[in-house]
């Protein structure tokens, strides 16, 4: 839950939901596809961030989140585009902004933005980056300062160069949409 810290101030309540508990505060534990403990209605905003590629049947996903969402509630839903495998072998796929589009508009949703985030230089900053963190991360002092020199030696430069090039919308790192429920 890395963004739980980041939105407290501006929520009244945060819930989680994982398959399953990798961390103890987790709410609900449940399939993304299969949302039983979760009521129909009982958010204003959900944010399903870097999972739907994990998801072997999304359009189920989608259309639970859009059950557990209030009329006029949103989504907020990132994907990767660009990535490695990774959590193999549930590793299923990579959308479009396009394929977002359809998908979402079938269950029901009201595509407000679908934002490009990151591009080619960036996916290759990442690459070189999870060399870096992860060599250093069982390093109590090292971790932090490999962090710190990472973040501004390969991390910020290759998102500036992204920006500056502007070849996001060809080649995203990842998307970012926000959706409403009717």
């Amino acid at each position: 839950m890395p963004f739980r810290a980041e939105v407290s101030d501006l929520v009244d309540d945060y819930h989680s939901l994982d398959i399953e508990k990798r961390v103890p505060d987790v709410d609900f534990v449940a399939d993304i596809r299969d949302m039983g403990p979760v009521g129909s209605g009982a958010y204003d905003l959900v944010l399903c961030s870097q999972v739907l590629e994990h998801i072997a049947e999304p359009d189920k996903a989608i259309r639970e989140l859009i059950r557990v969402l209030r009329p006029g509630g949103k989504l907020v839903l990132t994907v990767p585009f660009l990535s490695r495998l990774h959590e193999e072998p549930f590793d299923y796929f990579r959308f479009t902004e396009h394929g977002l589009r359809v998908l979402l508009e079938n269950a029901g949703f009201q595509v407000r933005e679908v934002l490009p985030a990151g591009s080619i230089l960036s996916f290759v900053g990442h690459q070189v980056s999870t060399i870096v963190i992860s060599g250093t991360w069982d390093v109590p002092v090292l971790k932090h300062v490999a962090f710190w020199l990472n973040a501004l030696v390969i991390a910020l430069p290759c998102y500036w160069l992204d920006r500056l090039l502007g070849i996001e919308r060809k080649m995203p790192l990842n998307y970012v949409v926000v959706a409403q429920k009717p």
